[in-house]
């Protein structure tokens, strides 16, 4: 073992004198000068011809640094001149260069949803509908099977993206072009009650079953819509079964909103079959927390759907049952909080009146004001509200007789805070839109009913004490504010049509001094030797009156030319 100090990784000498790679320069040149020249190699021909071309490169750079040096400090100057230029020149450049070309617009659901619809051949459908007539003539709901699959792979996934399903005015037939539709519908028509009545049901099945397995169902929706719009009461006829569909998959909201929809789409065709729908299969899950919007939606559709319908279509019409029920119905919960509830209320009022007299609908709304303990800024009694004016506005009469006969008939303190609420409402919104009620108050029967009717109010409310909800005196001083408002339009009114006819009276007048003066010089042949001649030139303005006379005959005659009166 060695006491001395070693020193380690140093660089190891290289063994058997090895050295590095990297010559010298006295080798590099010996190399250079014991290097094959090209002349030895090469022919002489090639040998002068590379020379040349070596001396002509090496002369263009020389020639070059030349230039540039003699030019360098003009060139310098420029440079900064041409930077000073190129900016604005760079800008115009920037702008006159062509904007690139818009994008595309992307289409709407809607519109990829048409256009899908639109891709379907007729023709092919109808020959598959009539090969499967031929060959499944005993077992339809085989051929219609492969209709609804057909569809299904021809619609997906455009028309599912453009259907919501918790609306049941988003419809796919609707958007069908009219052949299709037309096709669709006749397909439907010439199956028999009992088969249509399968295949709803067949439909129903499948839409809970495919949908469950996230399949598309684009093609049996269609086909449950055409069977809808044919025959709405199938969506009735077997109540208890489709509700077991419903309980099977109430827990997978997307089923089920698209089994409402389906279901649904028979209450917008006939308000009868929507009604026996609502108190079946809706109704129940109006409490449910996935449901209650859709389901309450779905009958505020129903009603505004059948205020369109004629009132000739007596599944669409209701009777006075009917109307206290729906009252009862939109002034509860859910309801109350549901964003079409003036919409439909209104739709209410204008489907009642086809077959309720106004009168009757006066009374039933006051009644049910009456019967129910509403607080200040109730959206319910809002609608009560406007469901009473909506009366008077549309029959002032007739709801003058119900507004009296309740005002008589009943103890006036009890119908005192109603008849208070609806005079302030009045007043709030002729506020807030004013030309509304100004139009209804320049009509002259409606101004003088509801006046007449203000004035019983003012002196019945005179006599009795307020209440708990009615100051004193508050109920007869709003009534009189809107006399007077009343009285002021009448008199706006008068002034605007009355008074004395001056622009009628002066027209009146130069055709009756123009007939005198015609006569006049009709008599005398001539203007001169007429009197009004005469008087014109004892005053000195004969030939004024000359000039006029030519005028009016020269006017004359361009009217009578063109027929003008």
């Amino acid at each position: 073992m060695s006491y001395q100090w070693e020193v380690v990784g140093g660089k190891k000498p290289k063994a058997n004198g090895q050295q590095g790679n990297k010559l010298t320069k006295s080798e590099k040149k010996k190399f250079v000068e014991n290097a094959p020249k090209a002349e030895d190699i090469l022919p002489l021909v090639e040998v002068q011809t590379l020379y040349t071309k070596l001396d002509k490169k090496k002369k263009a750079g020389r020639d070059g640094s030349n230039e540039n040096k003699q030019n360098g400090q003009s060139n310098g100057k420029a440079a900064v001149k041409a930077e000073v230029v190129s900016k604005p020149a760079a800008s115009k450049a920037k702008k006159q260069t062509p904007s690139p070309a818009k994008t595309v617009k992307e289409q709407s659901p809607e519109q990829k949803a048409r256009a899908a619809l639109k891709s379907v051949e007729v023709a092919d459908l109808s020959a598959l509908v009539q090969s499967g007539k031929q060959q499944y003539e005993e077992e339809p709901s085989v051929w219609l099977r492969f209709l609804a699959s057909s569809l299904t792979a021809k619609l997906t996934p455009a028309v599912w993206n453009y259907l919501n399903i918790e609306d049941l005015k988003s419809s796919i037939l609707e958007l069908c072009p009219g052949e299709l539709k037309k096709m669709l519908v006749s397909t439907v028509k010439e199956l028999s009650p009992k088969i249509q009545q399968a295949f709803y049901e067949n439909c129903l099945s499948a839409i809970a079953n495919d949908a469950s397995k996230d399949l598309k169902v684009d093609g049996w929706l269609l086909l449950i819509e055409t069977l809808s719009h044919v025959s709405p009461e199938l969506a009735v006829n077997n109540l208890s079964r489709y509700e077991s569909i419903m309980v099977s998959y109430q827990n997978r909201p997307v089923v089920g909103k698209t089994l409402l929809w389906a279901l649904g789409q028979a209450g917008l065709r006939n308000l009868a079959v929507g009604v026996q729908m609502w108190h079946s299969i809706f109704r129940p899950r109006a409490e449910t927390k996935n449901y209650s919007k859709v389901v309450t939606g779905h009958f505020c559709s129903f009603v505004q759907a059948a205020s369109t319908k004629s009132k000739n279509v007596a599944d669409n019409n209701i009777n006075l049952e009917q109307y206290r029920s729906f009252i009862l119905l939109l002034t509860s919960k859910p309801f109350v909080d549901h964003p079409s509830l003036e919409t439909t209320f209104k739709s209410l009022q204008v489907l009642a009146v086809k077959t309720i007299t106004v009168t009757v609908i006066f009374e039933e709304l006051f009644n049910q004001y009456e019967g129910t303990n509403f607080s200040d800024g109730d959206k319910a009694m809002k609608q009560i509200m406007e469901g009473l004016t909506w009366c008077l506005k549309k029959d002032v009469k007739e709801s003058e007789i119900a507004w009296n006969s309740i005002l008589s008939n009943k103890n006036f303190k009890k119908a005192l805070e109603t008849t208070y609420q609806l005079l302030k409402h009045i007043q709030s919104s002729w506020n807030k839109s004013n030309k509304e009620m100004e139009n209804f108050a320049v009509d002259n029967s409606f101004r003088d009913g509801f006046v007449n009717l203000l004035k019983s109010v003012v002196k019945k409310s005179e006599s009795v004490p307020g209440t708990n909800k009615v100051p004193p005196g508050q109920c007869a001083q709003i009534a009189q504010n809107l006399i007077n408002r009343l009285k002021k339009i009448e008199i706006e009114n008068s002034k605007k049509m009355g008074g004395f006819p001056w622009k009628t009276a002066n027209l009146i007048l130069i055709i009756a001094i123009s007939s005198i003066v015609a006569y006049d010089v009709k008599i005398h042949d001539g203007f001169e030797k007429s009197s009004t001649g005469i008087f014109l030139k004892n005053i000195g303005a004969l030939h004024y009156g000359q000039i006029a006379l030519d005028k009016s005959k020269e006017y004359y005659q361009i009217a009578y030319k063109y027929k003008i009166p």
